[in-house]
């Protein structure tokens, strides 16, 4: 009888922890915001929606950092992600000197996306706003120089990496 009893126990708690596990919200739904797909990621941020998958499809170095086109799979959708060189942004720090990047994507033909996400700290990246990734996307970076005095320096911008 006691066999019996702790049997079906075992059986009942096991079918109340299927029923919550089906019931409960997958992670990747509740982790993520509501994707995009293409086009209708133009101007979207991709943090904390597309970003989970992304991988870097182009990158190349610029001033003071490497500039990246970065692409997600599942929302078909590019960004371009400005991060500086530790070892300049260091020595950047000791002079006093902070860095700010203006970063943009676009579809060649299409409208500009500026940035999304400025780095918070002088080792972080910046990232631009997503465009339409069907075809070819492209990426810049304006990076510009902060001094102690409140000045600042435009270094330009460096046309980046298409794909």
């Amino acid at each position: 009888m006691y066999g019996r009893r702790r049997l079906l126990g075992l059986l009942l708690a096991a079918m109340a922890l299927a029923v919550s596990l089906a019931l409960a919200p997958s992670s990747s739904t509740s982790a993520f915001a509501v994707a995009c797909y293409g086009p209708s990621c133009n101007g979207l941020d991709p943090s904390n929606r597309c970003d989970h998958d992304a991988i870097t499809a182009a990158a190349m170095s610029v001033t003071d950092g490497m500039l990246e086109l970065r692409y997600s799979p599942s929302c078909v959708a590019n960004w371009g992600r400005y991060t500086p060189y530790a070892r300049t942004a260091s020595g950047y720090a000791a002079a006093g000197i902070g860095i700010h990047a203006r970063v943009t994507a676009w579809n060649p033909g299409g409208s500009s996306y500026g940035t999304a996400h400025h780095a918070s700290s002088l080792y972080g990246s910046s990232w631009s706003q997503m465009v339409d990734g069907r075809g070819t996307a492209c990426t810049g970076v304006e990076v510009v120089h902060f001094y102690g005095n409140g000045d600042y320096q435009s270094q330009g911008w460096d046309w980046g990496p298409c794909y």
